[in-house]
């Protein structure tokens, strides 16, 4: 899966700038150096951007979409910390969180305001913060500017069920604006769609369709852990991303690269779930629970299936894209961490990040959901996504 004269190239790029590579760091342990501006402002951002639609407002109050606003969010602290001095870099990063979040949800300002003043105040006044105010500022507007109108309230015609064998057959299906948003890094939405789903007279979809049938049922054998992980993966992305990645703000032991971090993963975050999305509707593919139970009318998924198109697997993804960014920054995937699932309120330690990759595409073929050609084309996606944001951001 994983290309590796690719992979050596863009490593080479960061041993140029600094960053480790991965030959340069065998094993780590992901670390917690405690609460500093960067995860103060991404759990205040979740806050603001998690709660429910307005019905009035800025285009965000009205459609918040957490990977979007929280990918500007930590792109706007990067910029003002990557340029401010040492001495004005938390000023730089209150200020430009402040800055995004009071644009796009001003009438929210219970989540960030006491936030902000109690932030400032704690700072020693003087002409560095005062700089750093105003360079915080001012970046955050220039890439608010950037992201005006950034296509989440694109006039897309309501997908029909299909009709033909292999097409998706949901009615309503959810985030169909999400092909619609321009992205951060990518050239476009489309920039590295995959390959078609596996024909239908093939040995590939044959394969496919006997394993999620065998393994993904209501009343298929599957293990206690194998259930676990399967039901660990349910959590709505939106909690369960901003909860787990603030780890890793606070990951390292100065603010200008605990900046670099998070913009870092959630702008992957955001053009890798508009990446996918595109494929998803571009494809248009049923799901297991349509295909199988036209076979066999007493199989049932073991888990709740999403509403929208099959393939690719957006967790694989999301997942993928979160793993190559983590083994490109920290420069090996031999990196050590945890995440917690509100699903099934436990925490889920893996001592790789490929690990977490296998955890996810095993968990949606036997939650039922997925075939595995979509988790190994969202995994594909993810890690080229992934590749192409680290190398230019």
């Amino acid at each position: 899966m994983r290309n590796t004269k690719m992979l050596a190239a863009t490593c080479a790029v960061f041993a140029a700038i600094g960053w480790p590579t991965e030959s340069s760091v065998a094993q780590t342990t992901l670390a917690d150096h405690g609460a500093n501006p960067v995860s103060l402002w991404s759990e205040r951002g979740a806050a603001t951007i998690l709660q429910k639609p307005n019905p009035t407002g800025t285009e965000q109050e009205r459609r918040p979409i957490v990977f979007l606003d929280m990918a500007t969010l930590h792109r706007a602290i990067d910029a003002a910390v990557s340029q401010a001095p040492a001495e004005s870099q938390a000023a730089a990063a209150h200020a430009a969180a402040y800055t995004v979040l009071k644009t796009l949800y001003p009438q929210r300002a219970q989540h960030y305001e006491e936030a902000y003043s109690t932030a400032m105040s704690a700072l020693h006044d003087g002409p560095a913060v005062a700089r750093g105010e105003s360079l915080g500022s001012a970046e955050a507007g220039k890439l608010l500017a950037r992201r005006a109108g950034d296509g989440r309230w694109a006039d897309v015609p309501p997908a029909e069920p299909g009709t033909a064998p292999g097409a998706f057959r949901g009615i309503k299906p959810i985030n169909q604006t999400v092909p619609r948003i321009r992205p951060f890094a990518l050239a476009t939405a489309a920039q590295f769609r995959g390959p078609p789903p596996p024909a239908l007279d093939g040995d590939q979809w044959a394969r496919d369709l006997a394993e999620t049938r065998a393994r993904g049922g209501a009343a298929s054998p599957a293990s206690e852990r194998e259930i676990e992980d399967a039901r660990f993966h349910t959590e709505p992305p939106p909690p369960y991303w901003t909860r787990n990645l603030v780890r890793f703000a606070r990951s390292q032991d100065s603010l200008a690269a605990n900046a670099r971090l998070m913009a870092v993963l959630w702008v992957t975050q955001a053009d890798a779930t508009i990446a996918c999305f595109e494929a998803k509707y571009h494809y248009y593919r049923w799901r297991p629970a349509t295909v199988i139970a036209q076979a066999d009318k007493a199989w049932k998924p073991r888990l709740r299936t999403p509403n929208h198109p099959e393939y690719p697997a957006a967790h694989s993804c999301a997942t993928a894209a979160l793993a190559e960014s983590l083994a490109l920054f920290f420069g090996t995937r031999e990196l050590a961490f945890a995440f917690d699932s509100k699903a099934t309120g436990t925490t889920h330690h893996w001592a790789s990040v490929d690990d977490m990759v296998t955890e996810v595409r095993e968990a949606r073929i036997v939650g039922g959901m997925h075939f595995r050609a979509a988790t190994d084309a969202g995994e594909k996606l993810g890690i080229e996504v992934a590749r192409w944001v680290v190398g230019r951001l």
